[in-house]
């Protein structure tokens, strides 16, 4: 399954490691709403392991409309702080 983003198609394996990459770059809050995405997608509660200072569930176990849920969140997270930076002149 793919992704149509503007003119490009974005593999799942490709938003798999987006948001591995980028998951640490969005604020705590926005971190737990990714896991209510998680929970709300009906993943059972035995694949949810805790892990250190985090939570972690195996992409085996998400069905590719999470994944895909997932990507756009994080993406539009990056996206919005990006453009908030930019708003301040470069020095």
């Amino acid at each position: 399954m793919q992704l149509i983003q503007g003119k490009e198609k974005i593999s799942l394996s490709s938003m798999k490691k987006y948001i591995n990459q980028n998951v640490d770059e969005i604020s705590l809050d926005e971190r737990k709403m990714v896991l209510k995405m998680i929970i709300d997608h009906s993943v059972e509660d035995s694949k949810i392991h805790t892990k250190g200072n985090g939570t972690m569930i195996a992409y085996k176990d998400m069905n590719k409309s999470l994944i895909i849920s997932l990507y756009t969140f994080i993406q539009s997270k990056i996206n919005f702080k990006i453009s908030e930076l930019n708003k301040f002149p470069n020095t």
